[in-house]
Order: structure tokens, then sequence, then C-alpha cells
């Protein structure tokens, strides 16, 4: 026959056998002994068991007891995810960002039609598709979405990497449709306001009449005003004006040169709209609307309350 002591600090049981009035230091130090941990030793021997047939092994950390937070991976790490997680995220996929993907796709086989097709039939497709003067003025919904479709330069570039890269971060933040209405905006609003300077420059007889069918088509303006508006988003203050800085010195010192005035004033008009739309991709944020979890940060593991990492 026996006592059973509940101790506090723990669910622990212990049993202390009776014996003479000379054993109450032993009593005390078993006692002591089950408030402060499982039973290991000469105690577990003395007659110290864990209560409801547990094995001690579970109380010493070898098992998840109730109440405890779940496993984070390695120790120390914040319950970060690992690096090649990261990775995954700064490119597109089918799930994840359907709408950088698909416009992805469609801009490799337009480039690889561009590069190998005939001459003469790629001509007359970037012709018909040009977003100039005379085009806008006789199919301007078609010509101001099919402009859109056909890449200026190398398919393996600088610029083809900072549209993925932009893209895909500005649709995980914002969603696909936003990111589209940001990239569509930014091609309508500076393509129609340097091909109306144009038509303006052609009526005062300040540019020759072929301006009004020079070529005209690209992304440039979309990813400009993507880039722009990804800044807007990031949480990360340094990274806001990294980007700000970089694509704007870049934007400025074209205007400097005047390569090309009219693609020049048109990537400035793009990056000013990006930055316009901050306050409303703002909001959209703080109102937690993105799209499910593709556009929510990425975070480790969260604790459960009443765990150990509560």
């Amino acid at each position: 026959m026996g006592t059973w002591v509940r101790t506090p600090r723990s669910h622990t049981v212990a049993t202390l056998s009776h014996s003479a009035a000379g054993d109450a230091p032993e009593r005390g130090q078993a006692q002591s002994a089950a408030a402060d941990g499982p039973p290991s030793g000469e105690e577990g021997r003395a007659g110290i068991r864990p209560s409801g047939g547990r094995d001690a092994a579970s109380d010493s950390g070898s098992g998840p007891s109730p109440g405890s937070a779940p496993q984070t991976g390695s120790s120390g790490d914040g319950g970060a995810p690992p690096p090649h997680v990261w990775a995954r995220r700064l490119f597109p996929t089918p799930l994840g960002t359907p709408f950088t993907f698909c416009y992805a796709l469609t801009l490799v086989a337009t480039t690889l039609f561009i590069t190998f097709g005939d001459p003469a039939v790629v001509t007359r497709w970037l012709a018909g598709s040009s977003a100039d003067v005379k085009n806008l003025a006789q199919e301007p919904l078609f010509v101001l979405f099919a402009s859109a479709l056909f890449y200026k330069g190398a398919l393996l570039s600088v610029f083809t990497v900072g549209f993925v890269l932009v893209l895909t971060a500005l649709e995980r933040r914002i969603g696909g449709w936003r990111t589209a209405a940001v990239f569509i905006a930014g091609h309508l609003f500076a393509t129609l306001a340097t091909q109306l300077t144009v038509a303006a420059a052609v009526a005062l007889g300040r540019l020759p009449d072929s301006s009004r069918s020079r070529f005209e088509y690209g992304i440039d303006y979309g990813v400009l005003a993507c880039a722009a508006a990804l800044a807007g988003v990031v949480h990360l203050v340094w990274l806001r004006w990294a980007l700000i800085g970089g694509i704007g010195t870049m934007v400025l010192s074209n205007l400097v040169t005047l390569t090309d005035p009219v693609v020049d004033w048109g990537h400035l008009l793009a990056f000013a709209l990006g930055i316009a739309l901050w306050p409303l991709l703002r909001r959209y944020q703080r109102r937690g609307s993105a799209v499910g979890g593709h556009s929510a940060p990425l975070r480790g593991p969260r604790a459960q309350p009443g765990g150990a990492g509560a």
C-alpha cells in the first residue's frame, strides 16, 4: 500500500513507500525528484514511476507530447523554409503564377517565330501587329493587344530574365488578374501617350509622315510598369528603393542620350504609372484578399497555441 502524490509541475505521479519514521528525508528527496522530471537510475528502482503507464522516454523528449509545438526541421532556424523552396518561388508555375507562366510561353513561341520564320511572313505579321499611328487609326483594339505578344531582342537576355522574375514576384503578391491589369495598363498608357504625341507632331509638321507607320511593339512598357508596382508591395524597404533607384537610373539615362525619344519617353510614363498604382495595390494587400496561398508571404510553420513555441 502507498500514498499517491500528484506534483504540480508535471503529470508524473509518484509512489512513496511507507517505511519507518527515519525515512522522511528519502521521501522528501523522492518528491523533489518527481516534481523536477522523469525518474532514472536509483530513483526508478526506488519505486517512482510515470503516471498512466507511460514510458519514461516519452517524457524525456523522444516523442511529441500533447500541446507541444510540431518539429520545424533543423534546430535554430526559426521554422524558415529551406533555400530550394525560395528558389522555386522565383520562377513561374502553372498553378502558382498562371498569368506569368502562360504569357512567358506565348513570348517564347512568338520569339522563335521571329527568329526562325520566313522573313517576309515575319515582316507582314509585325507590320499588322504594330501599334503605330496608322494601325491605331484603323483597328486600335487589335493592335494594342497584339503588339504586346512580340518581344524585341534575344530569347535569353537580361531583360527576359527580369521579365520572368518581376512578373512572378508581383503575381505571387497581388494575384494573376491584377498583375495582368498592371501590365496591360502600363502597355496601353505608354503606347497611347507616345503615339498620340507622334500623330500630333506629324500633323504639325514636326515629324515626317513616315513616322505614322513606324514599328511599335514589345513588352518593355508593361514590364517597367510591373517592376515599379512590385517595388510598392515588397516588404523590404531596402529592396523597394533598390528597385526604384536601379530602374529609375536606367530610364533617366536613356532620356539623356535620347537614342529613341518615343520609346524612351514611353518607358518613363510606364514606370511612373506603376508607382502611381502603389496606393491601390497596398490597399488591396491590407484587406488580405490575395489569392490563397500563392500570393501569401512564405513563412515557416507556426507553433500551436499552448506549445513550446507559443
